[in-house]
């Protein structure tokens, strides 16, 4: 990596730090803190909020990030007299980006990095960029997701686009995000607050016993405004409980909850996997498997939700079937809108009620 570019990424990594305070720093646990924290991580919403703006949504049956979220930020944008390097190139990296399925991998990617902190990740991902083959990055944190990031991006095209959104983050951060975070800093940490409080009340103790069988002990929940309904879950270590990181949206229209209640669907995705396998579900590709198994997280959570903590179950649904006038009208909508196989529903229902 050539000195200049060493000591740009630096500066991110210093103004995330003199902008946000502590909040700035990458949260840790330990095994004196046992549990989920929600939180947030700057430079994750930052990475987000540059997928968000570009357009980009996935395949399954919820949105990968906040529909109105683009809209939102433009007019922000425009009430300061804002233009980045971004929004200039939203349509050709956009388009590069949705040419090739490889770069799906970009809706993960951060979550690789998030203990790494904003410079390590930046100077990470320019070194693969810039590399042949499997890079050589020093800084231990940023090391394993840099070593992912090569072996889904292997091609010299895809690496450059890569580093092409890279430097248009760099230029986000200093045009417009860091003034955005810090306008909406006191109300991020209230509404933070305010989840964690809900979270530790309320789920965390009638879904302790389910998350220990499933080795989702603690971790982080990532709250980050881009995001849409469905989330995104990465497990760490397999024999560690404790470093498994879920991300979702705010989801504020929908309530406090909401944004836990998208967490509780990505907590789910173990029992899809055990229910997917046991009833051996021919998925004819990619796109198809993603929907289904999307519909089945959505299920997953209502029937884990009504095992352990029922009263959690009709704002569940609430969230995922927004809407109805009634709770009868909302549970026929949801009923309708994640309607499964009955072979299918009936082999989740066996994997959730197998649970102690």
């Amino acid at each position: 990596m050539s000195r200049p570019h060493a000591r740009r990424v630096g500066a991110l990594g210093l103004a995330l730090v003199l902008a946000l305070g502590t909040a700035a720093e990458t949260p840790e646990l330990s095994a004196q803190e046992p549990g989920w924290m929600v939180t947030n991580v700057p430079h994750v919403d930052l990475w987000y909020h540059g997928m968000a703006v570009l357009g980009l949504q996935g395949s399954g049956p919820l949105a990968l990030y906040d529909p109105d979220y683009a809209a939102a930020i433009g007019q922000e944008k425009e009430e300061f007299g804002v233009s980045t390097r971004l929004d200039r190139e939203r349509r050709r990296l956009r388009d590069g980006f949705a040419s090739d399925n490889a770069f799906e991998f970009l809706h993960f990617l951060p979550l690789y990095f998030v203990a790494a902190g904003p410079t390590a990740m930046f100077e990470a991902l320019r070194t693969v960029a810039r590399t042949s083959g499997v890079p050589d990055v020093a800084d231990r944190m940023a090391r394993s997701g840099a070593i992912a990031t090569a072996y889904a991006l292997p091609s010299e095209r895809q690496r450059g686009l890569l580093l092409e959104f890279v430097d248009a983050l760099e230029d986000e951060w200093e045009q417009f995000y860091s003034d955005h975070l810090r306008r909406n800093a006191a109300r991020r940490r209230s509404e933070l607050s305010e989840k964690q409080a809900a979270w530790d009340s309320a789920f965390a103790v009638p879904l302790g016993e389910y998350l220990g069988v499933e080795k989702l002990n603690a971790g982080w929940i990532l709250i980050i405004p881009a995001l849409g309904r469905d989330g995104r879950v990465f497990r760490g270590d397999p024999d560690n409980p404790t470093d498994n990181i879920v991300a979702v949206g705010e989801l504020a229209e929908h309530g406090l909850e909401a944004s836990l209640h998208a967490a509780v669907r990505k907590l789910c995705f173990p029992l899809v996997g055990q229910a997917l396998q046991a009833a051996q579900v021919p998925l004819t590709d990619r796109v198809a498997g993603s929907r289904l198994s999307g519909r089945m997280a959505v299920r997953c959570g209502e029937m884990l939700l009504d095992r352990y903590a029922p009263e959690l179950t009709r704002a569940y649904r609430r969230t995922f079937a927004p809407g109805g006038s009634s709770d009868a009208e909302v549970s026929r909508a949801f009923a309708s809108r994640y309607a499964l196989d009955p072979e299918v529903e009936k082999t989740l229902s066996e994997a959730v009620s197998a649970q102690p």
